[in-house]
């Protein structure tokens, strides 16, 4: 072998290049050229040539909204809902596509609550429905329901501290709610 390399590719220092190297140099340098035309031509085939068919799947973004009735009427969540005195029987029912989310009761110039998780819970399993009383004190305080996707800030206080947590409305539970006026 070394006499091979010798023979074709050997260049002394102070010789001119014999024919047989340059020769050999010369072969080397073409066939490289040639594997890399031929790697070119080999993967731009594939490219253009080559597809994938992944069927008909589609990425839709999580959809989560939930259907609200206070005292057997539903509600539009668009509008503040005015209440008068007295408690209120108020249920909510999951609907869309994302698997857990809460929902967001503020009082107009009041407390801002946070539901349990209606939907997939580690806590309840899964809840489709929360029930829950509010008692309203003064006639005509405002409250806004803003649905939410996803898991509450407030679960893990809830789950850490337990039922000390007065801004987190659990199943069943009777929330005294009131505005604070200026």
């Amino acid at each position: 072998m070394r006499e091979l390399i010798k023979e074709y590719f050997f260049i002394p220092k102070e010789g001119k290049m014999h024919e047989k190297a340059f020769m050999g140099r010369l072969t080397f340098s073409i066939v490289l050229i040639l594997i890399c035309i031929l790697g070119l031509g080999v993967t731009a085939y594939a490219h253009f040539t080559g597809s994938v068919n992944g069927g008909n799947n589609q990425v839709v973004s999580a959809n989560y909204d939930l259907d609200i009735t206070v005292n057997g009427a539903e509600i539009d969540l668009s509008l503040p809902l005015r209440l008068s005195a007295g408690n209120h029987s108020v249920v909510m029912t999951k609907k869309g596509q994302a698997s857990t989310g809460f929902c967001v009761v503020q009082v107009a110039g009041g407390n801002t609550y946070n539901t349990a998780q209606i939907g997939k819970d580690a806590l309840n399993g899964d809840c489709t429905e929360l029930s829950f009383i509010l008692s309203v004190k003064e006639d005509g305080t405002e409250v806004h329901f803003v649905p939410h996707w996803g898991t509450s800030t407030h679960y893990v206080e809830y789950k850490t501290a337990g039922d000390t947590n007065e801004l987190y409305i659990i199943e069943g539970e009777t929330v005294s709610i009131f505005a604070i006026r200026e």
